[in-house]
């Protein structure tokens, strides 16, 4: 294993299990059904111990009607009980399941962006899905198995002790072997299914990024590049794997050599305990009947051993996203409060990559205030803060003289109206996609009025089914002037307080952008807005343009203003029309 692993591996194990603790006593478990499964096995295990006992009775010449009686009763009602826990089983298992996956799903929806950026979606998935199933089932199990072998190890021991001590004696000198066993056959199995979930991780991220950009993969004829990437990361998951089936093999070959062992001790020490009128005849079959239940209580009681420690790689995936702070949603009511959006000293930076140094800029009540500079210059990072994406490492951000931090997160996000640059949408109806997010919900009459106005018009008219038409996941049934066009109609629709375009209109032709610009500048009328300009030429009328430059405001003014005193933003403006000159020479 590299020893970047065994660090990972070292790292991870030390307190998971009371970070586990914690949350199971978050999660509202059903410990009615929990306690109902448990008492059904205890029950079935200690009718099912009687029955060597009987066939003791029944082997000695005990042929009595009550007797006879008796045993077809203890094994009809061992078969019945058994039937009804394994439903039980089952149903507690997947209630159980249902509950730590609402409480995960929550706990991810309540997460700050700044944790999707260390996890990814799919590794998120897993451990909603996959992660959280292994724990339910080792959970019940682990109370089930553990708690009805054991009762049932106690209970055959106290009669193999009644028939004659040393076999008492020979069945608990196996124990400590199976014990010592299991333990090591524990430590490994760690070892190794952690690094087969690793290398799946890997394999699982790889195979969606490949899939994602397959367009990127075939314009650039990367197949066979991406091929063998992918045969290589296959490889290594299988060794991982292969690695995981040997240990199972070795170990379950031991477990046979024990088991043949404990047989060999019955047959032999029973045989000669008869041989010399210490027991019976019904006393060694009995006695090999219990010495197989004791085997098999013991083995399945040192089975959750490794099993635990195969799922602690599940426990810690789990936890670690239970560990993050959630978003606090707690505040000041946010209302209808106007005033100036302030920025005093804000610094900000991903890990150690510094983004934004020492911001200082005042966004008046009600104004249209355009950020320009290069790409990399923090434009995005600084909607991203004013939105409460992320904190700031230093600094804060006000609106009227008030931190931004202290009012309510989900009337403060709900007060503005965002346009990114990332344009995605859920699959369902075109009338879903365009009045997500949008309370109360818009008629049809209104949906369309927006759609008219973000030209969609057209769009929705030439479809068979109108509003009611699908859109794929993604909205890659959509080109991405049509998507845009669908984000601008839903802010259109939301009528916020407060606008926040990052350019809004990137993904449209000239014409298209001069158009929707000025329904978003109506929109913007009386509303503080901030725009991240795509084109200068569309922001030239702002209230203010503010110049950033490697995450530094450089300069603010006007663009009168600012071509006569700040050379960047010069070179910006010049730049964009050298490009459109050289655009008209193509066409």
């Amino acid at each position: 294993m590299e020893a970047v692993d065994k660090r990972t591996l070292e790292g991870r194990r030390r307190g998971v299990w009371r970070r586990f603790y914690r949350l199971l006593s978050s999660t509202k478990l059903p410990w009615a059904l929990i306690i109902l499964t448990v008492a059904l096995s205890l029950a079935s295990s200690r009718i099912g111990v009687i029955i060597p006992d009987f066939q003791r009775k029944i082997t000695g010449g005990d042929l009595s009607l009550p007797t006879l009686l008796t045993a077809l009763g203890i094994m009809s009602s061992v078969v019945l009980l058994t039937a009804i826990n394994d439903w039980l089983y089952g149903y507690t298992r997947n209630s159980i399941t249902k509950r730590m996956i609402d409480k995960i799903w929550g706990k991810i929806l309540a997460l700050p962006l700044s944790v999707y950026q260390r996890i990814a979606p799919k590794e998120l998935i897993s451990r909603t899905t996959s992660d959280t199933s292994a724990l339910s089932a080792i959970f019940i199990t682990l109370i089930s198995n553990v708690l009805t072998n054991s009762y049932a190890l106690y209970l055959s021991l106290g009669y193999v002790f009644s028939y004659h001590p040393t076999l008492g004696y020979i069945l608990l000198g196996m124990i400590p072997l199976m014990l010592v066993e299991k333990f090591i056959q524990g430590r490994l199995s760690f070892r190794f299914a952690y690094r087969q979930q690793l290398r799946l991780a890997k394999l699982t991220e790889y195979l969606s990024q490949v899939l994602i950009n397959i367009p990127l993969v075939k314009v650039f004829v990367k197949e066979k590049h991406e091929k063998e990437r992918g045969e290589e990361a296959i490889t290594e998951y299988n060794k991982a794997r292969f690695m995981v089936n040997v240990l199972d093999i070795v170990f379950t070959g031991f477990d046979s050599a024990l088991m043949t062992l404990n047989n060999v001790l019955a047959v032999v020490v029973g045989g000669a305990l008869v041989a010399s009128g210490e027991i019976d005849t019904g006393i060694w079959i009995a006695y090999y009947m219990y010495a197989a239940t004791i085997n098999s209580s013991v083995l399945l009681i040192t089975q959750m051993w490794p099993m635990l420690k195969e799922a602690q790689g599940a426990v810690d995936r789990i936890t670690e996203i239970m560990d993050y702070e959630d978003e606090s949603y707690s505040g000041e009511a946010l209302a209808k409060r106007d005033g100036d959006l302030c920025f005093e000293d804000v610094s900000f930076s991903y890990g150690e990559t510094p983004v934004l140094k020492n911001i200082n800029l005042c966004i008046e009540e009600g104004s249209f205030v355009a950020l320009v500079g290069a790409s990399g210059a923090g434009k995005s990072s600084l909607l991203g803060l004013v939105e409460r994406f992320f904190q700031p490492d230093s600094g804060q951000i006000t609106l009227g003289g008030k931190a931004i931090n202290d009012f309510d997160l989900q009337e403060w996000r709900s007060s503005f109206g965002y346009v990114t640059q990332e344009i995605n949408l859920f699959s369902g109806s075109l009338r879903e996609a365009l009045s997500y997010g949008i309370d109360p919900l818009p008629s049809d009459e209104e949906i369309l009025l927006a759609a008219k106005a973000a030209q969609l018009e057209d769009f929705i008219a030439a479809q068979e089914k109108g509003l009611d038409t699908p859109v794929a996941e993604g909205g890659m049934s959509l080109s991405g002037g049509e998507r845009q066009r669908f984000i601008i109609a839903r802010v259109l629709l939301k009528q916020p307080q407060r606008l926040l375009l990052d350019e809004a209109t990137s993904n449209l032709d000239a014409e298209a952008q001069f158009h929707l610009m000025s329904v978003l500048n109506t929109l913007a009328e009386g509303r503080t807005t901030i725009c991240v300009a795509h084109r200068l030429s569309t922001v030239r009328h702002a209230d203010k343009i503010i110049v950033l430059d490697k995450g530094e405001v450089k300069a603010t003014g006007k663009h009168a203003e600012l071509m006569a005193s700040c050379p960047s933003y010069r070179d910006l403006v010049n730049f964009e029309l050298l490009a459109d000159e050289s655009e008209e020479e193509g066409e």
